[in-house]
């Protein structure tokens, strides 16, 4: 990805960092959200990185699928 000049201008605290990418507007933790969140002025990514049972990374925040498979249950993860 090439690096632009991005304009100056006015921004919170809460729009520095994009936890996820650009979660409001693109599914979290993925290279579309990443890539909007930087398009739509984001100075710096977070994701989190769990591993699988075989040790391979992944880019995804909770510690189980309940929440993006509508199987929402007290032990998933909080926002």
């Amino acid at each position: 990805m090439d690096l632009e000049q991005v304009n100056p201008m006015p921004i919170n605290a809460n729009e520095l960092v994009a936890h996820r990418g650009y979660r409001g507007k693109y599914p979290e933790n993925t290279i579309l959200s990443l890539n909007k969140a930087v398009e739509h002025g984001a100075l710096f990514i977070e994701l989190d990185v769990q591993f699988s049972q075989d040790k391979l990374p992944i880019i995804y925040h909770d510690t189980n699928l309940s929440r993006v498979c509508l199987l929402y249950t007290s032990d998933a993860a909080d926002e």
